[in-house]
């Protein structure tokens, strides 16, 4: 049989998917906050949402695209969850449009969705969301209230 497949496939990736980057930061937040507060990623079917932001998503709804949410929790709030940012993609993992809590956007100069189109963009943008104020705050007011419960 003929092999007609390239011979530069590439079986070794050194790319990271924008969701196992969202999936490693959410994993070092517990550790910060004495696991007080954490962050969840989740896949989300936008088709399937209640959520009017999908609507003002800049990508088209004919394609497939993979879309997740990142959550901040507080387990001592009955596991309380807050919308930090959505992402949304296609399966060549570049662009990803962001769209965060619409203080983040202010605070970063932006109105609707940020479009990144490399790891490294995806990584500073991530870098302003976590360090914004209104990140802070709301961080600060789950980890107050949860102690608050005990």
């Amino acid at each position: 049989m003929t092999d007609l497949w390239p011979d530069d496939l590439k079986t070794i990736i050194n790319v990271k998917a924008p969701v196992n980057i969202l999936r490693e930061q959410a994993s070092l937040l517990g550790s910060k906050t004495q696991n007080i507060v954490k962050a969840k990623v989740r896949q989300i079917d936008p088709g399937t949402a209640r959520d009017e932001t999908f609507t003002s998503w800049p990508i088209g709804k004919g394609h497939q695209k993979f879309h997740y949410v990142f959550n901040l929790v507080a387990p001592m709030l009955e596991n309380y969850e807050y919308r930090l940012f959505m992402i949304s993609h296609d399966v060549t993992l570049y662009p990803v449009y962001i769209i965060a809590d619409d203080d983040i956007l202010k605070e970063l100069s932006v109105d609707k969705a940020i479009s990144v189109n490399s790891e490294d963009e995806l990584l500073e943008v991530l870098r302003k969301i976590f360090r914004a104020e209104k990140t802070k705050k709301i961080i600060d007011a789950l980890v107050v209230q949860s102690v608050t419960t005990q």
